[in-house]
């Protein structure tokens, strides 16, 4: 089921409060068309209804896909010391598992950019965490042949009509370069580091990111 509430927001600019619906939590098995609006990135817009000004609005809520067996919690304001968030979601999972079974994938995400993202590679039917991996492999060879880039965010994505997987790098100015997803470095990855992942897997919510990835490799 998914749940929402009515909150106040405040417009970013004309600093007006009003009130709007914000999701709790959205579970797209049931609802479809919520998992599109969410992709297309309009999901946590907000029109304000006093001058028309539109906002991403980012605030916790949890996705929730029962066909791919996936949990996804939207935290805007994670941190990984905060120990009395780390309990209650530790009960969170032992709440969600034996209810779905131990398969399920359960992930953090600190903004909808990344929220994105993560539903992406799951239907793409990867594995987030050697896609993370394989960021920093990218991001060693470009430094290799000494590309002066400085990067800000660095983004899975897929083009359908193409059927190509790619990386997108993109630096403070807003520029961005891509770079197909090899499946040969994809498949060795994911062989290499197969022990270690597993390893470091635990029946909680995780978040799976560039720190992650560099204190698996």
């Amino acid at each position: 089921m998914s749940l929402n509430s009515n909150r106040e927001v405040i417009c970013p600019n004309c600093l007006i409060k009003s009130t709007t619906k914000l999701w709790d939590s959205i579970n797209v098995t049931i609802d479809e068309k919520a998992k599109e609006r969410v992709l297309d990135n309009i999901f946590f817009k907000f029109t304000c209804p006093i001058c028309g000004h539109v906002s991403t609005v980012e605030y916790d809520c949890l996705y929730h896909d029962m066909n791919k067996r996936e949990m996804i919690y939207l935290i805007a304001n994670y941190s990984r010391d905060n120990d009395e968030l780390v309990k209650e979601l530790e009960a969170l999972s032992e709440e969600v598992l034996p209810q779905f079974g131990d398969k399920y994938k359960l992930r953090i995400v600190t903004s909808n950019s990344d929220l994105i993202e993560k539903i992406k590679i799951f239907d793409c039917n990867l594995d987030d965490r050697v896609i993370e991996i394989c960021k920093l492999y990218y991001i060693s060879n470009l430094v290799d042949i000494n590309l002066d880039i400085s990067f800000k965010k660095i983004y899975f994505d897929y083009d359908i009509t193409k059927d190509s997987m790619f990386f997108t790098f993109t630096d403070d100015k807003g520029e961005a370069l891509s770079y197909n997803l090899d499946m040969k470095i994809y498949n060795f990855i994911r062989d290499k580091y197969l022990n270690v992942i597993e390893e470091k897997e635990y029946k909680s919510f995780q978040i799976i990111d560039r720190q992650w990835a560099i204190e698996i490799s």
